[in-house]
């Protein structure tokens, strides 16, 4: 099961794998978190068992402060990259997990997380040793499989992310599903990338009526362009869809 979670101008992604995982990518920027994570937990087993952050703007890494409160995570996954300026609301989470005794593990391209009974996620970007000053140009590019089918998770990644993980895996980063880039700003889904991509649904995360006007047009018409089901948060609350390997159901889709 892959919830797309409806936590307004931000990213969250809730992953329940075939061998009973729980792993939330992202959070959000609140506590608003808990309520709209909830009916998608197990009632006795509420437990994450893996925390992952794409990259270090509030809105995508805000709720974990809270949630650390509730869950006892195994691990705490983050891009082994350097950031010329760290949040410092961000720092203070790298601490409280510390301090709790959570291991913060640094991925980078290369890497895979196995999920069992043949799930995986393989970290696609960035490579290892990067010094970034752009926060979103540092997100994690990272593909879930299961069986014959993919999905694939970009975080705010930017053109120029986008390019290169293009120059690294090609066609091999065709997918299923699409999470995309950065609440549907134009500062990402480069057309190339799109056009490699290939996906059957994109999910667009962001909240309605937002202050930038996400998403843009230009990001529409290129997702139109490739023959994507364009799927959005601000329209649909939570995405729900789940696989057997073989097949994807959307279970509030609409159509």
């Amino acid at each position: 099961m892959i919830v797309f979670l409806d936590v307004g101008q931000g990213d969250a992604i809730f992953i329940k794998s075939p061998a009973g995982h729980k792993i939330l990518l992202d959070a959000g920027a609140d506590k608003n978190i808990n309520s709209v994570l909830s009916p998608f937990l197990p009632f006795l087993s509420k437990n994450i068992d893996l925390f992952i952050v794409s990259h270090p703007h509030l809105d995508h890494y805000g709720g974990f402060l809270d949630l650390i409160n509730h869950h006892s995570p195994l691990a705490f996954i983050e891009a082994d990259v350097e950031i010329a300026d760290l949040p410092i609301a961000y720092r203070c989470l790298l601490d409280s997990l510390e301090s709790k005794g959570t291991p913060i593990h640094r991925l980078s391209r290369g890497a895979r997380i196995v999920l069992g009974r043949g799930a995986y996620l393989d970290i696609l970007y960035p490579p290892s040793g990067r010094i970034f000053s752009d926060l979103n140009e540092s997100s994690l590019i990272a593909r879930l499989s299961y069986g014959e089918n993919s999905f694939l998770f970009t975080g705010d990644a930017t053109h120029s992310s986008e390019r290169e993980a293009v120059i690294l895996d090609g066609s091999n980063l065709q997918t299923d599903v699409l999470k995309v880039s950065h609440h549907g700003s134009r500062t990402g889904s480069w057309p190339g990338f799109i056009e490699t991509v290939a996906p059957t649904w994109a999910v667009i995360s962001a909240g309605v009526d937002n202050r930038y006007n996400h998403p843009h047009q230009e990001v529409l018409d290129i997702l139109s362009g490739v023959g994507a089901q364009v799927l959005g948060t601000y329209e649909l609350g939570s995405i729900k869809m789940t696989s057997d390997g073989r097949e994807i159901i959307c279970h509030n889709c609409n159509f």
